[in-house]
């Protein structure tokens, strides 16, 4: 067979039958392309996944070696910086600021305790996922808003104590892929005397804020919110957290009759009748009756950083004096029926009796103010209402406020109620709070509390119900009770003042006259002030105790002290709020430059 045919044939073979081969191998070659290309995609995938890895720990390293400088372990500290693909590390001078500001509640006055830019070591990616140290802390942003964070800030909040060393951050704009971090120097903002009288611990009644404006202000807040647990607010056009610290207003109790808390203020008793002020105890059972006079010395005191003026043979003290001014008496057999005087200024007449000891003093220690705490109160009932009563009603008419099924609140705009009207406050089934954002009245009305839980009455006197003269004094008054009562019924304890409190701001004055009958008040009025806020009485008894700027008794007035208030802690504790007792604040500034 010639080579050629031969060939030949072969060849036309070898020309047919590659066809079924060539569809094998071509879907072999499909099949391999699209296993590449899906292949590619996981490995990106897995490399970025991979280099935000990279980039966190480096970060994460970066923020204990800045630390170490920041807070003064180290003088300068150098780190690597690995990077995500080309990208490079950047200080971001402009980035971010903190400000820690003080509230007074008493005057509404803010006091800045630093102002500062925290700035930022920034790493970018192609898909605008941003890692960065900033404030002592990591965190991460998607670039549309949100962000987490990696490792914490340097905020450390402690048994309400709050210690934040600050650091920030200035340098090169561009670094390598090493950074040198040396010190800058630190500043002491708080405590800090010098700076600001003010800046001392503890911390008197107020609120401290922390405002932090971020690309990672979510992350920022997601931090204060579970590490603190406190009011977390966010201004999300601003890219804005704040976090609010309120110092505790205290396990206070109410302790004596009556206590004046403003060194300006003065207990005054002009042509009012024994007993002025004596004792009793609830927790008996049987009220005041069968007491008063007899309870003693030791039982019905009065307490003030002002003067005590009593000028009328008829009152009668059943209890010591403590006075921050001077105590002034018409007669020390009839006004006083104690055993101790203790005065600032002096006291008159000299000398006193060989029975009472006398001593001399530096002055009374004031009560703070509890504004901050009655606007918290209204301000979260008036939010979080429980049905009957809710925001724009007030209360005119005779009603109920029940606690039918556990503890309830109530948000009025006042309580107004005429004669023989009675508005019923039912605690038989739990606590009962009643924010009132301007004023109470009764005239020749009643508040009758039934049950054995207790009714609390948050008073923050936006608007006065309008002024009250007693013996020519006239007082612009926010709780007025005229021919009034506000009295504890049914199955508890009569004359139980450790079941009823009406708390006030600092200017809240309360008034209290015959109308017909004489006026009765069972409970606590508590609303110190450093001014000269007060609660003036004429024929009109309170059984329970009273806390305020000024206190003036005149005809027929008289304060029947309900021992069981001692072991009552007066001021509720405040719950899911960050408590603050004691800064410790300061800016620690670092540079970071590649070597």
């Amino acid at each position: 067979m010639p080579l050629g045919r031969g060939g030949g044939q072969r060849g036309r073979r070898a020309q047919s039958a590659p066809l079924g081969v060539a569809l094998i191998f071509g879907i072999m070659v499909v099949s391999t392309t699209v296993i590449v290309a899906f292949g590619a995609g996981a490995i990106t995938d897995t490399e970025s996944h991979l280099g935000a890895e990279r980039t966190q720990k480096a970060l994460t390293e970066f923020d204990s070696r800045a630390a170490l400088v920041g807070l003064g372990q180290s003088n300068v500290q150098q780190v690597e910086l690995t990077s995500r693909g080309s990208e490079r590390y950047r200080v971001d001078e402009d980035a971010g600021w903190m400000n820690v500001s003080y509230k007074d509640p008493e005057t509404g006055a803010t006091t800045v305790v630093f102002r500062k830019r925290m700035g930022a070591v920034v790493n970018d990616d192609e898909t605008a996922t941003s890692i960065a140290y900033q404030g002592g802390g990591v965190w991460r942003s998607d670039g549309a808003g949100q962000s987490v964070m990696i490792s914490p800030p340097e905020f450390h909040y402690r048994g309400a104590t709050l210690t934040l060393p600050l650091i920030t951050v200035r340098g090169d704009a561009s670094l390598g892929r090493r950074g040198v971090i040396s010190r800058n120097g630190t500043t002491r903002y708080f405590p800090n005397e010098s700076m600001n009288p003010a800046f001392v611990n503890p911390m008197a009644n107020g609120e401290v804020t922390v405002s932090v404006r971020s690309d990672y202000y979510r992350g920022w807040g997601q931090y204060f919110e579970t590490r603190t647990e406190g009011d977390v607010s966010y201004t999300h056009s601003k890219n804005m957290v704040n976090a609010t610290l309120v110092t505790p207003v205290g396990a206070r109790t109410v302790r004596s009759a009556v206590r004046s808390s403003s060194p300006a203020g003065v207990i005054k008793f002009k042509g009012s009748t024994d007993p002025g002020f004596d004792a009793y105890n609830s927790s008996d059972g049987d009220g005041y009756a069968g007491e008063g006079a007899a309870n003693g010395w030791n039982n019905a005191s009065i307490n003030t950083a002002g003067d005590v003026e009593i000028q009328d043979n008829g009152v009668r003290v059943h209890g010591n004096i403590t006075s921050g001014g001077y105590v002034d008496l018409k007669d020390w057999s009839n006004n006083f029926n104690g055993e101790r005087v203790a005065y600032a200024d002096g006291f008159s007449p000299s000398p006193a009796p060989a029975s009472v000891e006398t001593e001399q003093i530096s002055g009374v220690e004031s009560v703070s103010a509890i504004d901050g705490y009655v606007n918290r109160r209204v301000d979260h009932i008036r939010s979080n209402p429980d049905s009957g009563y809710y925001t724009g009603d007030t209360i005119t008419s005779s009603g109920t406020l029940d606690s039918a099924g556990g503890d309830k609140q109530y948000y009025v705009e006042h309580i107004d109620l005429d004669s023989g009207e009675t508005l019923t406050v039912d605690t038989s089934g739990g606590n009962v709070s009643v924010a009132v954002r301007d004023y109470v009245s009764l005239d020749e009305a009643s508040i009758e509390v039934d049950g054995t839980h207790d009714a609390r009455f948050f008073v923050k006197g936006e608007s006065a119900w309008g002024d009250r003269s007693i013996k020519g004094e006239t007082t612009t008054s926010h709780i007025d009770i005229t021919g009034g009562r506000v009295v504890t019924v049914g199955s508890g304890p009569s004359e139980n003042a450790t079941q009823v409190a009406f708390y006030g701001k600092s200017h809240v004055n309360a008034t209290l006259s015959k109308d017909g009958s004489n006026s009765k008040f069972v409970g606590i009025v508590y609303a110190p002030s450093q001014g000269t806020n007060k609660l003036a009485m004429r024929q009109s008894e309170i059984y329970g105790g009273v806390v305020t700027g000024e206190v003036d008794v005149w005809q027929d007035g008289a304060i029947h002290y309900d021992r069981s208030l001692r072991n009552t802690r007066a001021v509720p504790e405040e719950v899911n709020i960050i408590r603050i007792t004691y800064l410790h604040i300061s800016v620690n500034r670092v540079n970071v430059t590649s070597p």
